[in-house]
């Protein structure tokens, strides 16, 4: 292969752009140089990364350079700059693409962005905490050169729609000159290791501009203060200390200030391993309803997949499972919330997995309840229990590792901007839909893709309380359950995953959360033929946990 001299750099590929009249060629040390047929030197130098430049590709106004370490840029030849870099990784089973530009915009996966980090003279800074103004997939559409407009302004439109829900980010000025700030005192003095299961913490806020309002402390994802944090009051600085209680291995530690405004300030963080031996408990609270007060709206499956998940998990973890189920008539509001006592009980290494089983149903509001055995199914909010009380059954527990599940119609979120809430065809004579009463009401197909897309492309980084919640169809849909899979799709699916993952896991580390959560997905969406579709309703940002081995 011949190689040219340039700069101390050697060319290892070239291209020619006939309509330019461009001669481009690509360095051993990521760059690409320009010329014109005029001159005999460069016109231009573009840095396009590090590692060798394998390929130049040319189509239209783009060049398209192909590097050695997995990378490609994005060039405008017009502008002779980089618009757009890619980096292709593969992380066990699965392949991953994630872009950025020289802006800062960003598109990376959902479960990906935990990999990556701004850096800020020695600070790094997780890319989570820029979500929201920086996660532009219709701008990295924009630049790849090989996007509809169509396709461009739906994922506009769905950026959007997710701007609305942050009211403090969706002005035009500049809001990074607002944000207040945090610090955690003596950090540099902090130990990487420790023995101590208890861990001291002094931090301070300060106020720029609008007063505090809370200061969110987080473990491994969870807040130790719970989901609504500290209050501060309204106060331009706040002192406080806090003394933690770590967890067995890595435990970050991560401190946000909030201001009345909903701004926050820039995190700041901390990662100390505990070094101690302990085997986990998993915890499994199983709710199951197929008995109703109102006969006609009884169910066939409910009750059988949480007995079915409550064995699963009784004999594949034995002595080291706690197993509690509400089934029926057990099924009250009071006796819900009196769970949270039980699992108060939980360690910081433990594991909790709630599962949810029966009616889902949404009031005229569009909020979500799931029914309990006494719901008046015209007004759920009587006896019925709300997601907000679903959410606060693992909010500021000891344990770290939670996972929730709702195999219920309408589980996942609802658009309010445009409701639907209307049974469809059954997939066929022997599957049955979950039947339920609330709000009906037609959807433009528009309406209903743009929300959807909104949630596969972003992370709602609304503070939460550190649970995984997984729900088994979307807010507009309905859960499907069938004599085929000897109860409802998603638990089958469920069950039959976790049995797949520890086979192909065994002698290895065992898999983590959100592969399950794919997997299920997956499952469900091939098994319905795209008719139920499983959500996330929260997520834990900060840790991707695996689940307890099986020795």
């Amino acid at each position: 292969r011949t190689r040219f001299l340039i700069s101390k750099e050697f060319m290892t590929c070239s291209a020619y752009a006939t309509d330019q009249k461009l001669v481009i060629g690509g360095s051993d040390q990521g760059n690409v140089f320009v010329w014109n047929l005029e001159k005999s030197s460069p016109i231009a130098r573009i840095p396009c990364g590090f590692g060798e430049v394998k390929k130049l590709i040319l189509s239209k106004d783009k060049l398209y350079v192909l590097l050695a370490n997995m990378r490609l840029a994005v060039v405008d030849l017009a502008t002779r700059q980089l618009n757009l870099t890619a980096q292709f990784q593969r992380q066990e089973s699965e392949a991953h693409v994630s872009w950025f530009t020289p802006e800062g915009y960003y598109w990376v996966g959902r479960d990906q962005v935990r990999r990556y980090h701004f850096v800020r003279g020695l600070e790094a800074f997780a890319l989570s905490s820029f979500e929201v103004r920086l996660n532009r997939p219709d701008i990295i559409l924009s630049r790849t050169g090989f996007s509809t407009p169509e396709l461009i302004a739906g994922f506009h439109e769905a950026y959007q729609k997710r701007l609305a829900r942050y009211p403090a980010f969706s002005k035009n000025e500049d809001w990074s000159t607002r944000l207040p700030s945090v610090t955690i005192e003596g950090k540099s003095n902090f130990p990487q290791v420790t023995r101590n299961v208890e861990f001291d913490l002094n931090v301070v806020a300060r106020s720029n501009g609008s007063r505090l309002k809370t200061i969110f402390i987080y473990v491994n994802g969870n807040p130790v203060n719970g989901q609504q944090g500290l209050a501060t009051g309204a106060v331009n600085e706040f002192r406080t200390q806090v003394r933690l209680k770590l967890s067995t291995g890595t435990n970050t530690i991560r401190v946000v200030a909030e201001d009345e405004t909903g701004l926050e300030s820039f995190p700041e963080s901390h990662e100390v391993e505990l070094q101690r031996a302990y085997t986990p408990r998993i915890y499994f609270v199983g709710v199951g309803v197929s008995k109703y007060q109102d006969t006609t709206m009884n169910l066939r499956y409910a009750e059988v997949d949480v007995r079915r998940m409550a064995e699963y998990f009784s004999w594949r973890f034995k002595d080291r499972v706690m197993v509690d189920t509400l089934l029926n008539e057990q099924v009250t509001a009071d006796n819900l919330v009196a769970l949270k006592k039980r699992l108060a009980q939980t360690t910081e290494d433990d594991y909790v997995i709630v599962a949810f089983s029966g009616h889902g149903v949404l009031n005229k509001k569009m909020d979500f309840y799931f029914a309990t055995h006494d719901i008046d199914f015209g007004q759920p909010e009587k006896a019925g229990f709300s997601y907000a009380q679903m959410e606060s059954l693992t909010d500021n527990l000891p344990a770290r590792r939670k996972l929730m599940l709702i195999d219920a119609c309408h589980g996942g979120e609802v658009d309010r901007d445009a409701p639907t809430v209307r049974a469809g065809e059954s997939l066929a004579p022997s599957v049955q839909v979950y039947q339920s009463r609330g709000a009906e009401a037609e959807v433009e197909a528009r309406h209903t893709s743009s929300f959807r897309l909104m949630q596969r492309l972003f992370s709602d980084v609304k503070q939460s309380n550190g649970t995984f919640v997984i729900s088994a169809s979307s807010g507009d849909e309905f859960a499907f359950e069938s004599p085929e899979w000897r109860g409802g799709v998603f638990t089958y699916s469920f069950l039959h995953t976790l049995d797949e993952l520890y086979d192909e896991t065994r002698g290895k580390p065992t898999f983590q959360v959100s592969t399950l959560r794919n997997r299920v997905y997956e499952m469900v969406i091939g098994l319905t033929q795209n008719r139920q579709r499983p959500t996330s309703r929260a997520e834990n940002l900060d840790w991707n946990w695996r689940f307890p081995s099986l020795e």
